[in-house]
């Protein structure tokens, strides 16, 4: 197995773009899997919560996005997990779930 680690990743755009699939393609076509940290959350449940920054969201895409780079595992020990506070962490975490994409780093607890 080859593993591929990539650093922070966020994708909020509507459409997947070309260039972005062909970048998939090359990882499929090299058996790589890939492992990332996901500066984002997923779907819109949750608020804003009160800090410093930009509160980041990621597109409806973002699961089909993490499928198509061949990712096998996400780390959400980050600054942007909570951003829209637990309710946004757990919706992402029950669609990493389903979709059978490990997950480090938050949680309901240790």
């Amino acid at each position: 197995m080859k593993l591929l680690f990539l650093g922070d990743f966020f994708f909020d755009y509507d459409i997947i773009p070309n260039d972005f699939l062909l970048l998939c393609d090359f990882i499929k076509r090299n058996n790589y899997y890939v492992i990332l940290n996901l500066e984002t959350t997923f779907g819109n449940k949750g608020n804003p919560i009160n800090k410093r920054g930009v509160h980041l969201r990621g597109s409806y895409n973002l699961i089909e996005v993490l499928k198509q780079l061949n990712v096998i595992a996400v780390c959400l020990a980050n600054n942007h997990c909570m951003d829209f506070g637990y309710e946004a962490l757990e919706e992402l975490i029950i669609n990493l779930k389903k979709e059978n994409i490990l997950f480090v780093g938050a949680g309901k607890n240790l």
